[in-house]
């Protein structure tokens, strides 16, 4: 990859997740807030939209994720499962819409993560993954 393309791609990059990021974001905070699961749904389904527009930006310029957005998602998703968590624990109004609301994010990040292990190494690629192959008898 040039340089130029390199630039290129972190543009296309940070213009995704700075346009439907930041609505997504919005829209979930805002969810959490009215006890609205249909604003919330609206905001993880742009998270959603970023995330899959980000996979299309690598494969148009045929790159990977960054080992530093790889470590930035896992910090994101820890830091709003150890959120979801506390809320639950010490939030004396934390309610059913909001309980609703964190476990679809957090089924919508494990949905990515097989996403991007599909994308990236294929159906064949990703089952042998996980799958034991055991010699022959």
């Amino acid at each position: 990859m040039t340089g130029e393309s390199s630039v290129e791609s972190r543009i296309a990059v940070l213009t995704d997740w700075g346009f439907l990021g930041a609505f997504g974001v919005g829209f979930v905070l805002s969810g959490f807030s009215s006890d609205s699961y249909l604003f919330g749904l609206l905001g993880f389904a742009l998270l959603a939209a970023a995330f899959v527009a980000h996979l299309i930006i690598n494969r148009i310029y045929a790159i990977e994720f960054a080992e530093g957005e790889i470590a930035a998602a896992f910090a994101i998703f820890g830091l709003a499962l150890l959120g979801f968590v506390a809320s639950w624990l010490f939030t004396p109004n934390f309610d059913r819409t909001q309980v609703e609301l964190s476990l679809t994010g957090a089924a919508l990040a494990v949905v990515g993560c097989f996403a991007y292990v599909v994308t990236r190494h294929g159906m064949k690629g990703s089952f042998s993954m996980f799958h034991i192959k055991r010699p022959a008898p």
